[in-house]
C-alpha cells in the first residue's frame, strides 16, 4: 500500500449523508416540481420522464456538492485541530467540543474589552 492511501484520512460516512440530505432540501426547487411531475406522470408519460430527469439532476447536484466540500475539507488550510475533528471517529462530539471551546474563547476576549 503506498504511503498516499496510508495517510488519507476518511470522511466520515454520516457526515457525507447528512450532507447529500441537506443539499437535496436546499435544492427543494428542482424537487417539488419533480414530485408533481411524477404524480402528473402517472397519467402522461412524458411528464414521468421529465419528472425522473429532474429527481436524477437534483441527485447529481447534490453529490457533486457533498464531492466538493470532502475535497474542501481533506485540503484546506483550515487548522489541524478542525481537521482533526472531523476526521476523528467520534467526529460529532468533537467538532461539538470544539465550537463550544472556541465559543467560549471568543466570549471571554470580548468581555476582556
Amino acid at each position: 500500500m503506498s504511503k498516499d492511501k496510508k495517510d488519507k484520512k476518511r470522511y466520515p460516512a454520516s457526515l457525507f449523508i447528512s450532507g447529500m440530505f441537506l443539499s437535496l432540501l436546499r435544492l427543494f426547487w428542482i424537487l417539488i416540481p419533480a414530485i408533481v411531475l411524477l404524480v402528473i406522470g402517472l397519467f402522461v408519460k412524458i411528464c414521468l420522464f421529465i419528472g425522473g430527469g429532474l429527481i436524477a439532476l437534483a441527485l447529481t447536484l447534490a453529490l457533486i456538492d457533498q464531492i466538493r466540500t470532502v475535497y474542501f475539507v481533506r485540503h484546506s488550510n483550515m487548522p489541524g485541530e478542525w481537521q482533526d475533528a472531523i476526521f476523528s471517529k467520534d467526529w460529532k462530539e468533537n467538532v461539538i467540543a470544539l465550537t463550544e471551546e472556541k465559543i467560549s474563547e471568543s466570549g471571554k476576549s470580548e468581555d476582556d474589552k
